[in-house]
């Protein structure tokens, strides 16, 4: 390995440690407890209150605030404005189209064989018996050993509760298979970072 390449690799890893720190201060900083939908700031967020969703669930629309406070989150992270994390896609595995590589399938022979999970600023999807891509979240944390992670997650609550979080969820057991994937923010943010 040559020197420029040495330096490039520790470049390109310093890069990647700075922007997982900064989306995890972003977090941190601006959701340091739950948020319910009377908050100004999950407004601020989302760009939905109590008073909007309960609309949106009489008229039987099934509005949720996962995805734009992923989009917001996404923003001030720095992804490209009007791609699909900045927009708020539920189905981000279309980041791939944006940038190759990006996404990974959790329950693909490679992310198995190695072992690959998502890390801190990766965001993940899930989907439910009908939906294929049903609800997002921004990984915080993960705990290698325990094999747990810790999700900021908008879109908690619901019609049943009546409105709507941004909730932590901490220390949650990691199952590959109740998740699509996730997109590598790294990767996505930074496309030429191998």
């Amino acid at each position: 390995m040559s020197i420029n390449s040495a330096i490039g690799e520790s470049i390109d890893l310093i890069n990647s440690a700075v922007l997982r720190k900064k989306i995890q201060s972003i977090l941190k900083q601006n959701i340091p407890n739950d948020l319910s939908s009377d908050d100004s700031r999950f407004e601020a967020m989302t760009g939905w209150n109590t008073a909007k969703l309960r609309a949106e669930w009489a008229a039987h629309r099934n509005t949720t605030s996962c995805n734009s406070f992923n989009a917001w989150v996404a923003q001030q992270s720095g992804a490209r404005p009007g791609g699909y994390l900045a927009r708020g896609f539920l189905d981000i595995s279309m980041c791939e189209q944006e940038v190759p590589g990006s996404w990974i399938w959790a329950n693909s022979s490679e992310a198995i064989d190695t072992n690959q999970h998502p890390l801190p600023g990766d965001f993940y999807a899930s989907p439910t018996a009908i939906q294929k891509f049903a609800h997002v979240g921004v990984v915080y944390s993960f705990d290698e050993v325990a094999q747990t992670w810790t999700l900021v997650e908008g879109g908690q609550g619901g019609p049943r509760s009546n409105m709507e979080f941004i909730r932590w969820n901490k220390d949650k057991p990691f199952h590959r298979d109740k998740i699509n994937g996730w997109v590598d923010i790294v990767k996505y943010i930074f496309s030429n970072v191998p």
